[in-house]
């Protein structure tokens, strides 16, 4: 649940095992989540987890790597709030939402590939990341504000969401690849 492990500094792996259907719950506040504030650097969720709590991986400052299970539909809120050095995301390919801050303050982050199928970006999803490209789908149809800023090229089809939130912000928009 929430909290289990937080701010346990030197903790930095974890093996989950491959009956993980849920990691916290909804209520947790920032910070708060079951591994925030942890030393973990790269994470495999398995395919049966169908759940990660919002805050679950928060502040984890040297957390390089996330490859998580194809079966989440939703990152929560905060999810990975404040992973700095994270800079490669296996993101879940039945996905259907980024909620808030789910990847906000990932510095390390230079690009993402949304998976097709997603539907919704929701506000500041990846704000303040260094990001240089975003590869965002037709499926995509709700885009909140400041869901991505920084100026990255936003790769997408003329005519989508996508492509009228670059427009909108002033971004640099490209053919999707």
């Amino acid at each position: 649940e929430n909290r289990a492990f937080k701010d346990c500094k030197s903790l930095e792996n974890i093996l989950f095992p491959n009956t993980l259907k849920r990691i916290g719950s909804d209520d947790a506040k920032e910070r708060d989540g079951a591994f925030a504030c942890t030393n973990l650097r790269s994470i495999l969720i398995p395919n049966t987890t169908e759940y990660i709590g919002p805050y679950t991986f928060a502040s984890c400052e040297n957390l390089q790597q996330v490859q998580m299970s194809d079966n989440i539909i939703a990152i929560e809120k905060g999810t990975f709030y404040y992973c700095h050095r994270l800079r490669d995301v296996t993101l879940p390919k039945e996905l259907l939402v980024i909620e808030e801050d789910a990847f906000t303050l990932c510095l390390g982050l230079k690009e993402i590939r949304i998976p097709m199928g997603t539907q919704e970006l929701k506000k500041c999803a990846f704000a303040n990341t260094k990001m240089s490209a975003i590869h965002v789908p037709p499926t995509v149809t709700k885009i909140g504000w400041c869901a991505f800023v920084n100026s990255p090229t936003v790769y997408c089809v003329a005519g989508s969401a996508a492509m009228e939130f670059a427009r909108q912000n002033n971004m640099k928009c490209a053919k999707a690849q």
